[in-house]
């Protein structure tokens, strides 16, 4: 309902102090002389339009000053301290402000979240604060109008308070420890700060954690006070709620991601890294090593794993599991998957990382990520590793043998010839020493037989350069399985390189750089496939004749008697033969004496036959 005592009037057509119910709200309009349709144009005209101006951050003054909701809200850096600067009020507006404020909550028939144009949302937002002002005629000034509509602006569009801290791009990470503290952020270049904001008013402070909740699509409530999510731009929220679980009274958490994805080039801009170690990463990544990104908290583990994630083959398929969602990716064949908690607080449709990475299996990716391993669900990622699927995962420790001991023991407990199936352990750290905010790859660790730990690169903090210690075995091993040598191994490291230094001076955006090496892509693969050569039909030479030489050979003449012999046995064997068959076979017989008589040479063919009858005669054929 729509109070109308909230500005100290009542409604002509009701007893003073009852309060109007919304379908009296046109009655309420109608009464204050000339109808609101009819003045709805001279209201427009009234008061100037409430707009954004397009805000650069390319460049920071020198004087710490920069705009972040042109031209309403600025920042100030100072001694340190991260100072907010936005419209001023007087206590008298700020209490005029409260009371507009929920009388445009209770006429707003369009829910915000509704509108995805910030333009059109802005045209509703300042016509029914202007309707409410012709409803309780209530006077104010140009100036105060724009102040009061960027007030609107911030609670109703953005997220209160905290608005124009979302909207600065170098801040990482911003705090709430409670009522009557100060908020504190992580800044890209000045790191930790403390800020002007502080929320004074415990119902404030809970108003605005619902209100993040709620921009999540979680649920918080005293009964279930703790709260983890994403916001839609892909920003990390974490909440409590309820005072007894944080005895300062509700607190958030809040870690930013850029809108555009990292990029390598963006790691070398940073001096994360160096072209050499991401040429090295980038083989290994074409050639499906498994890897693990490790370091202690905000570290920049996620954001390596979204930008080494750009070395995938643009063709190759995807499946990313996380319970947060975190990872942005730019491939097209791309499944990302995210855990869901249960509706009423039981095991009612709740979705763990386990069962999306069992899940995962079925769907046939080439590339698993995993946001970060806990627990169960390493099981299963080493498992896919140990069936041939390529794995690239995060988890929070200090060191390589830190990784080791932990994935052998509880609650993960995996066997030591399961954990071999992990190829390199890249160890993330934050350093203060060099630059405030700065993130360097402290060392790459192969994983050999037996859990043998070799460190092939580790950064020197002396003058913040990589050196690389041993050569890779890894690197070795899969020349061996891919069949080519390793000098085509180092050289197709070292063109690696070359691109991507190529790509550091031109300075190109991520869109550049995703084109860059899907062309990469498309010229290996045409360079891989070997070319074979056809011959035409006419041209195919015909097999040539293969000629057998038969050697002649002279035979021994055999002896008269052992003929006759041989000759009288087969005659007496065949018993039922006719007088007339037995003549021809004695003459047979004789011819085949006088040509022994002779001795002439016959083809070896004919000894054979002749052997068959002759074991004389088939001793000299071996013979020869």
């Amino acid at each position: 309902m729509l109070n109308m005592r909230l500005f100290g009037k009542s409604s002509p057509k009701t007893p003073k102090g009852n309060d109007v119910s919304m379908q009296d709200v046109p009655k309420a309009r109608r009464s204050f002389g000339t109808s609101m349709h009819s003045k709805k144009g001279q209201m427009l005209a009234q008061y100037p339009a409430f707009s954004i101006l397009p805000t650069s951050f390319a460049d920071m003054g020198k004087d710490g000053i920069y705009p972040l909701i042109r031209p309403y809200c600025y920042a100030t850096i100072k001694d340190g301290e991260y100072t907010i600067t936005e419209p001023e009020l007087t206590e008298e507006d700020r209490k005029l402000f409260a009371k507009l404020k929920r009388a445009v909550m209770q006429i707003l028939d369009v829910s915000p979240s509704s509108v995805k144009n910030e333009d059109a949302l802005i045209k509703i937002l300042e016509q029914k604060f202007q309707e409410v002002l012709a409803l309780f005629n209530i006077p104010i000034e140009k100036d105060k109008y724009l102040k009061m509509i960027y007030y609107v602006y911030r609670d109703f569009v953005g997220m209160n308070e905290v608005e124009p801290l979302l909207r600065d791009p170098f801040i990482e990470d911003i705090s709430c420890d409670g009522v009557g503290a100060n908020l504190y952020i992580v800044h890209r270049k000045f790191g930790h700060m403390r800020t002007s904001i502080v929320f004074s008013d415990e119902e404030t402070l809970r108003d605005l954690v619902v209100k993040l909740a709620e921009k999540c699509g979680r649920y918080i409530s005293h009964a279930d006070p703790l709260m983890d999510g994403t916001l839609p731009d892909g920003t990390r929220v974490q909440a409590t709620l309820s005072k007894d679980v944080t005895t300062r009274g509700p607190s958030f958490s809040i870690r930013k991601f850029p809108d555009k994805p990292y990029t390598p080039i963006d790691i070398l801009n940073f001096k994360t890294s160096d072209e050499k170690v991401l040429a090295y990463l980038w083989q290994l990544i074409e050639n499906g090593a498994n890897m693990l990104i490790i370091g202690p908290t905000a570290s920049g583990k996620t954001s390596l794993l979204n930008s080494i994630a750009f070395f995938v083959p643009p063709t190759a398929k995807i499946v990313s599991v996380e319970d947060t969602r975190e990872i942005n990716l730019i491939h097209e064949n791309w499944i990302p998957a995210v855990a869901r908690t249960s509706f009423s607080g039981t095991d009612v449709g709740e979705v763990t990382m386990f069962d999306l990475l069992k899940e995962a299996f079925r769907q046939n990716p080439d590339y698993i990520i995993v946001g970060e391993v806990r627990g169960e669900e390493a099981n299963v990622m080493f498992q896919a590793m140990a069936s041939g699927m390529t794995s690239i995962s995060t988890m929070h420790a200090g060191s390589a043998d830190d990784v080791m001991k932990r994935l052998q023991l509880p609650p993960i407990s995996l066997p030591t010839s399961i954990v071999e199936t992990l190829d390199v352990i890249i160890l993330m750290s934050k350093s203060t020493d060099l630059a405030t905010s700065s993130r360097r790859i402290r060392s790459v660790t192969e994983v050999g037989k037996g859990l043998a730990l070799t460190e092939v690169c580790s950064w020197n903090p002396a003058n913040d350069s990589f050196v690389f210690n041993k050569d890779s075995f890894v690197l070795r091993r899969i020349a061996a399985e891919r069949g080519i040598s390793e000098h085509v191994m180092s050289e197709s490291i070292k063109k690696k390189e070359n691109i991507l230094r190529d790509l550091k001076n031109k300075q190109v955006e991520w869109k550049e750089v995703a084109n860059e090496l899907m062309n990469y892509y498309k010229g290996s693969k045409k360079t891989e496939i070997p070319k074979i050569e056809v011959q035409k039909p006419e041209a195919i030479q015909e097999p040539k004749e293969r000629r057998v030489e038969i050697k002649r050979v002279q035979m021994a003449k055999p002896k008269e008697s052992e003929v006759k012999k041989r000759v009288n046995v087969e005659v007496q064997g065949r018993t039922k033969d006719t007088s007339d068959s037995t003549t021809k076979r004695e003459d047979t017989q004789k011819n085949t004496l006088n040509t022994n008589e002779d001795e002439e040479e016959i083809p070896v063919a004919k000894q054979r036959e002749v052997g068959n009858e002759n074991d004389s005669t088939a001793d000299a054929v071996n013979e020869v």
